[in-house]
């Protein structure tokens, strides 16, 4: 079993936690495209750079350990994350508290009580976030463009930004550039903006999506295509639902999600009742922009798998 490691004086500097980066080709089990990215940034924070480092991984192909690795790989002392939402925001600070991604692919051998802060509100004095290693915020409340007196710019020494798409952005780029003297890995899986917008960093690392398809990272896709029942909209929810229901429930997606995409938040709830109705789970994602058609219900059945997307519209 694990043991718990003790913080000496009560705060851990992150150079404390006992951090493998490669003993064997086989240990720790990093996925191919992690050991890249980790290699990367190594061979970048190796000279005296100060330009962010930009790393491209399709979804699903381990950008959290990416993330959770990254402090250990230089001992930061305190570690600002950047997040553009709520529920991202909670799913890095439950990753950071434990830290058991790294440990479950033998990368850490203890459990260690990191001090994780979860930003939700405004700063009244930027010497509270002194108490933690981690401090996990949105551009809302952390950016300094939201504030008449900046925070301290030594606060950070490392700076994270989870999908660095939006970097461009004035309050995402107002974190970089008022803490330019702290390293920072820019993550995402889209390095290029539909709007032309260059993210900034350089581009020291990408893993594309075909490889990750022919080194098996994921499993091909292999549409299903249903018989149209015309303009009756009820009979093609009911005919997605059933197919679905039925790949579902198969030993290859006991343990996956489905998402199904719709066009109007409306749209989302309606769907959402009629997948609950069926025996499964889901939550409305609050995403919607009516020119993009970005609202999601994320459904999960009882043995639900895959990422299954509602194109009738």
């Amino acid at each position: 079993p694990s043991t718990m490691v003790e913080p000496e004086g009560g705060l851990f500097s992150l150079a404390d936690v006992r951090f493998t980066l490669f003993e064997s080709p086989s240990k720790p089990r990093w996925r191919s495209p992690q050991r890249g990215a980790l290699g990367a940034l190594l061979t970048h924070w190796s000279l005296p750079r100060t330009t962010p480092a930009l790393i491209s991984l399709p979804t699903g192909t381990g950008k959290s350990a990416v993330a959770l690795a990254a402090p250990l790989l230089v001992g930061a002392k305190r570690v600002l994350a950047g997040v553009p939402s709520t529920e991202l925001r909670r799913q890095l600070v439950r990753a950071f508290d434990d830290l058991a991604i790294l440990r479950n692919i033998g990368a850490i051998d203890g459990v260690y009580a990191l001090h994780v802060h979860e930003l939700k509100h405004r700063v009244h004095n930027w010497q509270e976030l002194s108490e933690f290693e981690v401090v996990v915020a949105s551009p809302a409340t952390i950016s300094p463009v939201h504030y008449p007196e900046a925070p301290p710019p030594d606060l950070f020494d490392l700076v994270i930004i989870d999908e660095a798409h939006h970097s461009p952005a004035p309050t995402w780029r107002a974190i970089l550039d008022h803490f330019n003297d702290a390293r920072a890995v820019l993550l995402t899986a889209t390095p290029r903006r539909a709007d032309g917008q260059r993210v900034p960093g350089e581009h020291i690392y990408h893993y594309p999506l075909r490889q990750a398809l022919e080194e098996r990272v994921f499993k091909p896709v292999l549409p299903v295509i249903l018989e149209s029942p015309g303009e009756d909209r009820s009979e093609a929810d009911r005919l997605i639902l059933a197919a679905v229901t039925e790949i579902a429930v198969t030993e290859d997606h006991k343990t996956s999600t489905l998402m199904v995409r719709a066009s109007s938040r409306e749209r989302a709830v309606e769907l959402a009742a009629l997948y609950r109705a069926a025996g499964g789970r889901g939550r409305e994602v609050q995403r919607f922009k009516p020119d993009r058609c970005r609202s999601n219900v994320c459904s999960g059945t009882t043995a639900s798998s895959g990422r299954w997307f509602d194109q009738l519209r």
